[in-house]
Formats: C-alpha cells, structure tokens, sequence
C-alpha cells in the first residue's frame, strides 16, 4: 500500500528533477473538494478514514512556468483486520 501520498512518485524533466517542485491535491473520501498541498508536507499525510482518496498531483515546466504536468491517482484504503 501507499506509505505517503509522494511514495514512488517522481516527476523528472530533460534536465533536472523536478520531483521537490510538485504541489499535490488530496480529496479524501467524503470531501467535496480537493486540499493543496507542497511535496514535503504530504510527504506527512496521513489517511486516516476508509475510502478512496483522490489524488492529483502538478508540475510546473522549469523553463516555460505556464506549461504543466498533471497526474491524478486514486488511492484505496481499508482499515486493518
């Protein structure tokens, strides 16, 4: 399962990575909206409630900061037995 909502998650362009530079949107189950949060402090979430998470995850091109990249996951998590 996922460890944090960053685990495995890279984004690399031509010439540097990119991955600190990501903001990532977590909608949790029951929500109706998305939350915003930088690379480090999601790093740091924790889920909590049972359910499918929405994750989406953005990045700015590094020389054309009006270009982005987005990726959205969804992430299940049931509670253990």
């Amino acid at each position: 399962g996922a460890v944090n909502a960053v685990s495995g998650m890279t984004a690399k362009q031509r010439t540097r990575n990119r991955t600190a530079a990501v903001t990532v949107y977590i909608k949790a189950p029951d929500s109706d909206t998305f939350e915003e949060y930088t690379y480090n402090t999601a790093e740091a979430y924790i889920f909590e409630r049972e359910g499918i998470y929405n994750v989406m995850y953005k990045v700015k091109n590094y020389y054309s900061p009006y270009s982005e990249a987005v990726k959205s996951i969804k992430i299940t998590c049931k509670q253990p037995e």
